[in-house]
């Protein structure tokens, strides 16, 4: 009701919302509250009115080191920061949970703050970009967030919060601004989106960022950090299938990077190797293995994990290229870099079981996606969408060996296991085109199947009406196959 009719209920005099055994409107409670609030609880109540109303870390709001405005000096000094919660709470407009140190404030108070006449809407907006952003971890060089994923996971809510409120400002009665600190920290959620398979929020971050960037001025005042940008869109446009425009993308943040950055700078390298990975995308083998082997000879040996993601990239290109052995040598060398409990699905196991089943070894691939699979499990993600991949390929395998078998243990296996992964697919709001793709194959399934035709034909027509979207003018209304499907989309997911 708050967010539909916040007037209304403003001005509304219930029984619900007596404040100290006096009947007043909601609208003259909390002006009451916000009128005895100091100037640092103002400041802090302000930025908590902008952000996702629960799990909300008091960390935000410590910081010791950054440049802060007068108003958040409160925030350089833990202590004072906690007296500031104190104050709030004691007016019952935060709850504070002691066990977690994280805050909650409930929505009608977030409302009713930012109609309040003495907030200043984009001061507090820039504050909550200010501090989110230092508190958010930030990418280096293209290095994956992966080790701070449990920072990011605790943080990303506030961040779509403040990328909500800048999409739909108008209806808050104020056309804000973007600063340059909401700016940067949406390209750091942007990338962290993109290693998380988030495709959904990752599109709609990418497009309040890119305008964000035009409105702002920022793209000829801050280039490298629009680089950054456009390097995670190229990745988003890849994930959905709309590879043409994620080369566009890459070629920008390459021109840039080119341009700003010495020779051998690492950014320069992730570009080249995210154009490596776009070529596989686009089903052109010899160009990716050409990017890949150029990357191995600018790496910074130093950086491991780019080392090896080089070495498994030249794999993946052999593989696409029917030169298994040359595959195999290089995944062998990429796994010697890492350490036993650094095996991960997408370190090793899934591109091994990718080579296998391109060699029509269905046994060994089986077993590498089983082993991906339960490392996936390992590290909780039973309903990512690496588990929906992994799934999908376990699937495709159950439908080969019926095919050589006849056996209908693997069609009744086959069937299930593309339900499950469409399941996480949906789940996971992964891109339109894995949908389709997985939704193909279950149609198929379902159709040797022959118990529910009706059921095949509702995925057939489902996953027909994706590709002829993605396909424009290239759609074949007659081309049904594995391989149509797998070419919908990225490489990261072939």
């Amino acid at each position: 009701m708050h967010t539909r009719h916040p007037q209304r209920l403003r001005d509304a005099h219930t029984i619900e919302w007596m404040h100290a055994g006096y009947p007043e409107g909601v609208k003259t409670v909390f002006l009451m509250s916000f009128q005895t609030l100091s100037d640092s609880a103002s400041a802090m109540l302000n930025i908590l009115a902008l952000l996702a109303p629960d799990a909300i870390p008091e960390s935000i709001f410590i910081n010791e080191t950054a440049i802060l405005p007068p108003r958040l000096q409160f925030c350089s000094d833990e202590f004072e920061v906690s007296e500031v919660v104190q104050e709030l709470a004691e007016l019952t407009l935060v709850n504070r949970d002691s066990e977690t140190n994280k805050l909650s404030v409930h929505r009608l108070v977030q409302s009713e703050r930012r109609f309040y006449s003495g907030v200043d809407l984009q001061t507090a907006f820039d504050d909550a970009s200010l501090l989110l952003f230092h508190a958010f971890p930030q990418q280096v060089h293209g290095r994956t967030f992966e080790p701070q994923f449990p920072e990011c996971d605790m943080l990303i809510q506030h961040l779509f919060s403040l990328r909500d409120i800048l999409d739909s400002s108008l209806a808050l009665n104020s056309k804000l601004q973007p600063s340059v600190m909401f700016c940067r920290v949406m390209c750091n959620a942007a990338y962290y989106l993109v290693e998380k398979g988030a495709t959904k929020e990752l599109e709609k971050t990418i497009s309040v960022a890119m305008n964000a960037f035009r409105s702002s001025n920022l793209i000829q005042a801050d280039p490298l950090t629009y680089a950054h940008l456009c390097n995670s869109a190229a990745l988003e446009r890849e994930m959905n299938g709309d590879f043409s425009s994620s080369k566009k993308l890459l070629e920008t943040s390459k021109d840039i990077r080119c341009r700003e950055l010495p020779s051998g700078h690492e950014d320069i390298w992730v570009v080249m190797n995210n154009l490596g990975n776009l070529s596989l995308s686009m089903g052109q083998p010899d160009e990716a293995l050409r990017y890949h082997l150029t990357c191995k000879d600018t790496v910074n040996k130093n950086v491991v994990r780019n080392v090896a993601i080089n070495l498994t990239n030249i794999a993946r290109a052999y593989t696409a290229l029917g030169r298994f052995s040359d595959a195999l040598e290089y995944l062998d060398k990429a796994k010697a870099l890492r350490p036993s409990t650094e095996m991960s699905f997408r370190s090793y196991y899934y591109w091994a079981g990718n080579l296998y089943l391109a060699q029509g070894n269905l046994d060994e691939a089986v077993t590498m996606y089983s082993k991906g699979q339960e490392a996936l499990t390992a590290c909780g993600e039973t309903l990512s969408p690496d588990m929906a991949t992994c799934l999908y390929k376990l699937g495709v395998i159950l439908l080969r060996q019926y095919e050589i078998q006849r056996d209908q243990a693997y069609l009744s296996d086959a069937t299930q296991t593309f339900r499950e992964a469409e399941t996480i697919m949906e789940l996971g709001k992964v891109a339109d085109c894995e949908i389709a793709r997985a939704g193909y194959m279950l149609s198929v399934a379902l159709s040797i199947q022959n118990i529910d035709q009706k059921e095949a034909q509702e995925w057939r027509k489902k996953s027909e009406a994706i590709r002829r979207k993605l396909q424009g003018d290239r759609y074949d209304a007659d081309a049904h196959s594995e391989w149509t499907y797998d070419m919908l989309v990225e490489s990261w997911v072939r």
